[in-house]
C-alpha cells in the first residue's frame, strides 16, 4: 500500500499556506531538535578534561560534510524522483525508486566510510590543525566516519518519507534518537571520563538507531521487503543525474568551508602562541557555529520544504501553483529566518557562557568571546538571504534542474568565497574579512537562483500552453 492517509500530504491541491505550515513545522522541529542536541554535545564535552575539545570538534564539520554531502545530494535525487512519480500517479515507478534508493544509500555509505577514514589525518593536518587539536579531531572523525552507512540510510529514508509529504515520522525518530545521543554523551563524558571519543561514540550509536527505525518505516509504507533490495538501472541513473550535482555542489561547498576553517586557524595562530592553554579564536568561532546551527536548521527546513512541493506540482505540470508556492515560501522565509537569527544574536552573551566563553573572563576567554560575536554579527544580521538561497535552490531542484542549481550555487557561493580568501583575506588576515564572504555570497546566489527558476518556469509554461493549443486545433 503506497499511501498512508494519516501522514501523507497532497501537495497539488488545496490552500498553499496551510499545506506549507503543515509540512514545515515538523521539519523545523526535527532539525531544531537535531541542532539543539548537537549544541548540547558541545556543551557537555566542554566539561571534559580536554580544554581543546570544543575547538577540536569545531574544526571537523566542514570536512565531515565534505563526505556526507555526496550521499545527501543523492538523497535529494531520490526525493525528487519519487515525489515526481507520486505526482504523476506512477505507483510501480514509486516502488522501484524506493527500492533503489535504500540499496544505493547502503552502498554509498560503505564507500564513503572507507574513503573518509583513509584521508582523515592528512586532510585535518592540511587544514592547519596541529598538536593536541589535530589528535583530538582525528579521533573524533574516525569514530564518526564508522557510522557513515547508518547516516546514508537515514538520509535516504528521510528523503523517501518527505517525498510522500510525511515530515512527522523523521521528527519522532530524530527526537527520540537525539535524546539517546544526549544521554550517552553525558554518560560517556561525566561518568566514564571520556572526551571527544565519547561524543563521537554517542553520535554513532544514535545514528544507527535512526537508520534502523526509519528504514523499517520505509519498508512498511512502500510495501517492500529486504529481499526486494536491488539497484534498478533506470532509477539509479535518474537519482544520480538529479542527486550527484547536488552532492558535488555540497562537497565543493564544504571545500570552501574547509578553507574558511583553515583561515580561522591562521587568525588564531597570529593572535596566540602555540603554547596557549587552548586555541581561543578556534574555540570562539566553533561555539558561534554551534549556535548558528540552530538558525541554519530553520533555513535548511525551508529549502527541504520547497523541494517535494515544487516537484509534485511539476509532475502535475501545474506551473501556476508552482509560482504561487514560490511567493509564499519567500515570504515565510523572510519572517522565519530573520526572527530566529536576530533572537539568537540578542541573546549571544548567555548562549556563549554555556560554552565557557565570557565577555569579562580571562584573556583567552575575552579573545574567544570577541571572535564569537564578530562571526555572529556578520552571519545573523543578513540571515534572511541564506533562507532565500536555500529556497531558491530547492525550487530549481524541484523542477528537475539539479545540475543548474549546483552550477549556480558553486559560481555564486563557493567560487566567490574561494577567490576572496585567496586574494582579499591574504592582504587583510582578520576575522571580519573572512565572515563578510557569507552574506555577499548569499545575496549573489539567491538572486541567481530566483532568475534561473523564473526563466525555466516561464519557458516550460509557454511550451505547455503551445502543446495544449496544438491539441485543441
Amino acid at each position: 500500500m503506497l499511501r498512508n492517509k494519516t501522514r501523507d500530504i497532497d501537495m497539488t491541491h488545496g490552500k498553499i499556506m496551510p499545506m506549507i505550515i503543515k509540512m514545515i513545522i515538523p521539519l523545523i522541529i526535527a532539525n531544531l531538535l537535531q541542532s539543539t542536541y548537537n549544541v548540547a554535545d558541545s556543551i557537555i564535552v566542554s566539561f571534559s578534561s580536554e580544554p581543546d575539545a570544543v575547538g577540536a570538534i569545531g574544526t571537523t564539520p566542514a570536512f565531515i560534510n565534505l563526505i556526507l554531502n555526496i550521499f545527501i545530494g543523492c538523497s535529494v535525487g531520490a526525493k525528487v524522483l519519487v515525489a515526481n512519480r507520486i505526482g504523476a500517479g506512477d505507483k510501480d515507478g514509486v516502488k522501484r525508486g524506493a527500492i533503489t534508493s535504500i540499496t544505493l544509500g547502503l552502498v554509498l555509505g560503505i564507500i564513503c566510510m572507507v574513503v573518509a577514514c583513509a584521508i582523515s589525518r592528512p586532510v585535518l593536518k592540511l587544514m592547519g590543525n596541529r598538536g593536541n587539536l589535530l589528535e583530538l579531531s582525528v579521533i573524533y572523525t574516525y569514530i564518526c566516519f564508522l557510522g557513515m552507512p547508518f547516516i546514508a540510510l537515514t538520509n535516504f529514508s528521510i528523503a523517501l518519507t518527505h517525498a510522500r509529504g510525511d515530515t512527522r515520522t523523521p521528527l519522532y525518530v530524530l527526537a527520540m534518537t537525539g535524546l539517546v545521543n544526549v544521554f550517552l554523551n553525558a554518560l560517556f563524558v561525566f561518568w566514564m571520563d571520556m572526551s571527544v571519543e565519547g561524543v563521537a561514540l554517542a553520535t554513532l550509536i544514535s545514528n544507527a538507531l535512526s537508520a534502523i527505525f526509519l528504514v523499517m518505516r520505509v519498508v512498511r509504507v512502500y510495501g517492500i521487503g529486504l529481499k526486494d533490495l536491488k539497484v534498478y538501472g533506470s532509477e539509479t541513473a535518474q537519482i544520480l543525474k538529479i542527486g550527484m550535482p547536488a552532492g558535488i555542489q555540497g562537497a565543493i561547498f564544504s571545500v570552501s568551508q574547509m578553507m574558511i576553517q583553515s583561515s580561522i586557524v591562521t587568525v588564531n595562530n597570529l593572535t596566540t602562541g602555540a603554547d596557549a592553554l587552548y586555541q581561543p579564536v578556534v574555540k570562539g568561532c566553533a561555539a558561534a557555529t554551534y549556535i548558528e546551527s540552530i538558525a541554519s536548521s530553520v533555513t535548511i527546513s525551508l529549502g527541504q520544504t520547497a523541494v517535494p512541493i515544487i516537484s509534485q506540482n511539476y509532475g502535475a505540470k501545474d506551473f501556476g501553483r508552482i509560482n504561487k508556492v514560490r511567493k509564499v515560501m519567500y515570504g515565510v522565509t523572510f519572517v522565519v529566518a530573520s526572527v530566529i537569527a536576530w533572537s539568537l544574536l540578542a541573546f549571544c552573551e548567555p548562549l556563549l557562557s554555556l560554552f565557557g566563553i565570557y565577555k569579562d573572563g580571562d584573556a583567552l576567554s575575552k579573545i574567544a568571546y570577541t571572535a564569537s560575536v564578530i562571526r555572529m554579527k556578520y552571519m545573523f544580521i543578513p540571515y534572511c538571504f541564506l533562507g532565500f538561497m536555500e529556497v531558491g535552490a530547492g525550487v530549481v531542484q524541484g523542477i528537475k534542474r539539479s545540475t543548474t542549481a549546483a552550477i549556480t550555487s558553486l559560481a555564486g557561493s563557493c567560487l566567490l568565497r574561494v577567490v576572496w580568501l585567496l586574494t582579499v583575506f591574504k592582504i587583510n588576515p582578520t576575522l571580519e574579512y573572512i565572515f563578510i564572504t557569507f552574506p555577499l555570497s548569499w545575496v549573489v546566489t539567491a538572486v541567481a537562483h530566483f532568475i534561473v527558476a523564473n526563466v525555466i518556469l516561464k519557458r516550460e509554461a509557454k511550451n505547455k500552453n503551445s502543446l495544449l493549443a496544438d491539441n485543441i486545433n
